[in-house]
């Protein structure tokens, strides 16, 4: 009974609703598992901390991404999207995204051939940076 206090209690500044899941939850109500998995993932998240730090190394990894399709969008001189249509929009977000990606690729290769070359003269210096 102590765990199903302990799951009330992670529920319980959520709101009715998912008090009313939990509930549901902890009395093994199968419908209630299926329809509500970002809650089970709640839970997960707050019990496992390597969840916790893959979640957060991930979200470290996309900030950049944004930020550099951010200073793409505004080589044009606006920040905002280009296009009257909807297909139109899209094309210019794909663009985006293909010069984006383009330059993440040109940088690691760039990168990935100065730790071959590195690598292969043994320089130790380099290598810590």
């Amino acid at each position: 009974m102590t765990s199903l206090n302990n799951l009330f209690y992670l529920f319980e500044g959520l709101g009715n609703n998912s008090l009313h899941r939990a509930k549901s939850y902890a009395a093994g109500d199968l419908r209630v598992r299926q329809a509500n998995p970002r809650s089970i993932y709640t839970l997960r998240y707050l019990r496992d901390p390597q969840l916790e730090r893959n979640v957060h190394r991930s979200q470290n990894r996309i900030e950049p991404y944004q930020q550099l399709r951010s200073a793409i969008a505004q080589v044009g001189g606006k920040k905002e999207l280009t296009g009257r249509t909807g297909i139109e929009i899209e094309i210019s977000n794909q663009c985006a995204r293909l010069a984006t990606n383009a330059i993440i690729y040109y940088n690691s290769a760039i990168l990935s051939r100065l730790l071959i070359k590195y690598e292969a003269t043994g320089s130790t210096e380099a290598l810590a940076l």
